[in-house]
């Protein structure tokens, strides 16, 4: 009934949106613990909303602003490795969401989305929208809520030699309230 604030806490609306635990995959020969990204989504007629939550102890620091977490959306479901949009959210050296970019590949243009969040007590929160249909011709649009739509999860750790965990491809399904996960 109310879209979220985008100002980066958890808000009782979120509490009611189940998440999906989304297992990230580090390299083979990593042994450290595998990384689980919890994701709630929720939509009105207008927008998607997502949040983002996964722990880190300790995050590396970066001087200026470094990208932190990308879902990588497949425009063309037969060439899902040469067309994406990817929504990218940038982080200060405060640990701080400083935006949330849709990007397109091919270049397509970049778009500023609405966005908050950041670590803090050994989480991330990263919380943003984007519209269901954007002016961008390049960009995924939204317009058949009966489709799934196939995205990827990825967080940047900037280590160096060492590739950052990547989700297997998920599928994003439109329900209407109350119809569950």
């Amino acid at each position: 009934d109310q879209p979220p604030e985008i100002d980066g806490l958890v808000d009782p609306m979120w509490e009611s949106v189940p998440a999906v635990a989304v297992p990230l995959t580090r390299a083979e020969q990593d042994t450290k613990q595998p990384l689980s990204v919890n994701l709630h989504a929720a939509y009105d007629s207008e927008r998607l909303y997502l949040l983002a939550r996964w722990p880190e102890a300790q995050p590396a620091t970066t001087d200026g602003t470094a990208n932190k977490l990308t879902i990588h959306w497949s425009i063309v479901p037969d060439f899902v490795h040469c067309s994406a949009a990817c929504h990218t959210a940038y982080v200060d050296a405060q640990r701080r969401v400083q935006a949330v970019q849709a990007e397109t590949i091919p270049q397509g243009g970049t778009e500023s989305l609405l966005a908050a969040g950041g670590w803090e007590n050994g989480e991330w929160v990263v919380e943003w929208s984007r519209p269901l249909r954007s002016g961008n011709p390049y960009d995924l649009q939204m317009v058949d809520l009966e489709l799934d739509y196939p995205f990827r999860v990825k967080v940047f750790e900037h280590k160096m030699n060492q590739p950052d965990p990547i989700s297997d491809f998920l599928h994003l399904r439109f329900e209407p309230a109350g119809e569950g996960p």
